[in-house]
């Protein structure tokens, strides 16, 4: 969609399938909250700064990355490349001092993904992977409470329910962090969707779960090549 209307302070979860444009999508939403002049926090993990940058070039139509500079929308977004000092539980008081610093009670907060957020070395060493999940996905949740934003996390879906339309099941299997998320949202492609459309696919964007209204599925055109996507009718 088009990213806009109001995002209302909650956990979000973005789960999907690998290949099906869930940063793209991150991304898109960023920039099209910061065109309302509502700042953004993307942590990412899934590739560098610069890659993601290009993408916006490739979507604003431009030539160079060079071309970004001095665009205003892009004083919205601040982008951070996930790295071990970013931990789940440090991410509070990081969070909370960029939204003191930039004076400003419009942000969002985006995790690109929740796999790739660490916790303290004790813990990541004696948790399973689930107890895991649920207690990064716990500090996300607290940030929400505590500093009344919307926080979005990417997630994968796991390869047992690729075959099927999505369901709740893709974030209990992650360790019932469904109970924890306000909204949940699979992007998802339908089998013999996609067959050899070149750059263009067709993907469903599904939500699961929406304490803040109501459940539907959209078709959405991903443009690979114009790195953007479109409602598909």
């Amino acid at each position: 969609g088009k990213g806009r209307g109001k995002l209302f302070p909650g956990l979000y979860a973005l789960a999907g399938m690998p290949g099906v444009g869930k940063t793209t999508f991150l991304n898109q939403l960023c920039n099209e909250l910061a065109k309302e002049k509502v700042y953004s926090v993307y942590f990412l993990s899934e590739e560098p700064e610069y890659v993601l940058l290009a993408r916006t070039k490739i979507k604003e139509g431009f030539k160079s990355i060079k071309d970004l500079i001095g665009l205003d929308f892009l004083n919205y977004r601040i982008t951070i490349e996930m790295t071990m000092d970013y931990r789940a539980d440090k991410l509070k008081e990081i969070i909370e001092g960029i939204i003191n610093r930039l004076n400003t009670d419009r942000a969002l907060l985006v995790i690109d993904s929740l796999q790739a957020l660490r916790l303290s070395g004790e813990i990541e060493k004696k948790m399973q992977l689930r107890e895991k999940t649920i207690l990064k996905t716990e500090y996300l949740a607290n940030i929400v409470r505590d500093l009344q934003i919307p926080v979005v996390f990417s997630s994968f879906i796991a390869r047992e329910f690729y075959k099927d339309e999505p369901s709740l099941n893709i974030f209990k299997e992650s360790g019932d962090i469904e109970y924890l998320i306000d909204v949940g949202m699979a992007l998802w492609r339908e089998k013999g969707d996609n067959k050899d459309n070149g750059d263009e696919q067709y993907v469903n964007l599904t939500v699961l779960k929406n304490r803040f209204g109501r459940l539907d599925t959209k078709k959405l055109k991903f443009d690979m090549k114009k790195m953007k996507f479109e409602e598909a009718y």
